[in-house]
């Protein structure tokens, strides 16, 4: 797996739970939703591959089905699980936070 495979992998799984955090919802509004975040289109079916990992983990439960333009959708809730999992990663998305902008800039500014 490419490295810009795992990053985006790995802040997809964090948007995921804090927009379950938010409220419950099912699969094809979080991918629109974080595709619109991150400006750039999720391959198709990865944030099924996600929510299927995430509730493995317990991270997540399916709350329901409801009907939407006549098909059955299942909804997601982010589990007390997913919520400390979130708040365990606060401290190194800080630390992350603080030098990004710099990194990024030296990068760019490299000859």
């Amino acid at each position: 797996m490419l490295v810009q495979e795992k990053v985006l992998r790995g802040i997809t799984t964090l948007l995921i739970l804090r927009n379950l955090e938010k409220s419950p919802s099912h699969g094809y509004v979080l991918q629109k939703e974080i595709s619109t975040e991150l400006k750039q289109d999720l391959p198709s079916g990865a944030i099924y591959i996600l929510l299927k990992n995430l509730e493995r983990k317990q991270l997540i439960r399916r709350e329901s089905k409801v009907e939407v333009n006549g098909r059955m959708i299942t909804q997601y809730r982010i589990t007390a699980e997913g919520k400390r999992f979130l708040k365990r990663h606060v401290a190194p998305l800080e630390t992350v936070e603080g030098v990004l902008g710099d990194l990024i800039r030296d990068i760019r500014d490299m000859d």
